[in-house]
């Protein structure tokens, strides 16, 4: 085992995240915050009750504790700290864990080229260089592994300039460091970012793009089972590139509200949370921009709803099937009740909307869903 953190590691237990970088939890029955270094949406870790690795910190800063860890649901332990990342990757290229680097040593960190800034700097025993930046992933799904988990601009530019220099001779690389050992495949999360998943697409033919697994104890020691995965091309190809696939929009009322819905009549709503539930043959992305505004026109019972309750969330399920119904009926078993005859004209469902009470997205199974029809059942479809 390889010790990353020499201090002492505690458990607490999540209560909520306020914010990206700021959560509070519990240790010993007493509350606290803590910093998280680490802008991901983490939607599916960062469930209430979750138990948390977190580090004391020492000097005088606003949080006592620095988040570093947290438990699948599975149990396993993922590494949150980004700060941590870099480090991993200096050590798998130092022992020679990563093949597609094996020839390579560090020769510097944060290295600026034009207006950015690399993670790192190679080189091998023929002085060649190799720029090299690094991504911490931690969105699985079964065997398979995703990134990012949030839109990354940042991201996508980092590999756009990496690609132009390899264009002009320049050796370049990605390390993604999926922090997890079970993990057998890797490929771009074409539903949450598709412009960057596209970029890396188009790149993969000049830059080395490496994942590489790395799993974590709970004395967050390195376990030593490194191993690069394959990336599923094939899999971003048939379910990823195009533009088209179901989707699912979280509202929220916070008071009880009667909705008049022009032609479809006056409907009464509980306060809560709802989930609604379509599918998109084509320009998915558009639609759902067009969705988030607000419409003086309405169409059907959702552009109703939508100009009276407040849009939470929107989670894209990018796939070369129409599973919207299924993925519908799935929903229609975690929920309280559904809305009857909702946008469901076109099919033999009820009703394409469910009632919650509580926010789904804090809900284990919930989340646990979305994981399943965007990587699980994408996975064993190719596999068939």
């Amino acid at each position: 085992m390889d010790r990353f953190f020499p201090d002492k590691i505690l458990k607490a237990i999540l209560i909520d995240r306020p914010n990206r970088f700021v959560v509070n939890l519990s240790i010993k029955g007493r509350l606290f915050g803590a910093s998280l270094p680490n802008p991901g949406k983490l939607g599916e870790l960062f469930i209430p009750g979750s138990i948390l690795y977190v580090q004391e910190m020492r000097s005088e800063v606003k949080y006592p504790y620095r988040v570093i860890g947290v438990e699948s649901a599975a149990g396993e332990v993922i590494m949150l700290d980004t700060h941590t990342n870099n480090r991993i990757a200096e050590y798998l290229i130092a022992t020679s864990q990563i093949p597609s680097l094996k020839e390579y040593r560090v020769k510097k960190r944060e290295v600026a080229v034009g207006h950015s800034r690399f993670d790192l700097l190679l080189e091998n025993s023929a002085n060649e260089l190799l720029y090299c930046e690094v991504k911490s992933c931690t969105l699985f799904g079964g065997r398979l592994a995703m990134f990012p988990d949030a839109v990354t601009a940042r991201g996508k530019r980092h590999v756009e300039e990496l690609a132009q220099m390899a264009d002009s001779g320049v050796k370049t690389a990605v390390v993604f460091v999926i922090q997890s050992v079970n993990i057998q495949y890797f490929v771009p999360d074409y539903h949450t970012d598709p412009e960057f998943s596209e970029t890396l697409y188009q790149s993969r033919d000049k830059i080395k793009i490496i994942p590489v697994t790395a799993g974590w104890n709970e004395q967050l020691e390195l376990q030593q089972e490194y191993r690069e995965v394959p990336i599923l091309w094939d899999m971003y190809e048939s379910e990823g590139n195009s533009d088209r696939g179901s989707y699912l929009m979280l509202f929220f009322l916070e008071e009880e509200e009667t909705i008049d819905m022009g032609d479809f009549g006056k409907q009464n709503f509980k306060p809560g949370y709802y989930v609604y539930v379509s599918y998109e043959a084509q320009n998915l992305k558009k639609l759902i921009e067009r969705h988030k505004r607000k419409r003086k026109n309405c169409l059907n019972q959702r552009d109703y709803l939508r100009n009276k309750a407040k849009l939470e969330m929107v989670w894209p399920v990018r796939s070369s099937i129409d599973d919207s119904c299924e993925i519908n009926n799935t929903i229609s078993e975690q929920s309280v009740s559904e809305v009857g005859n909702f946008d469901s004209l076109f099919c033999s469902c009820s009703s394409h909307l469910h009632y919650f009470e509580d926010n789904p997205r804090l809900n284990r199974a919930f989340q646990e869903m979305i994981l399943d029809y965007r990587m699980r059942y994408p996975l064993k479809r190719r596999e068939q």
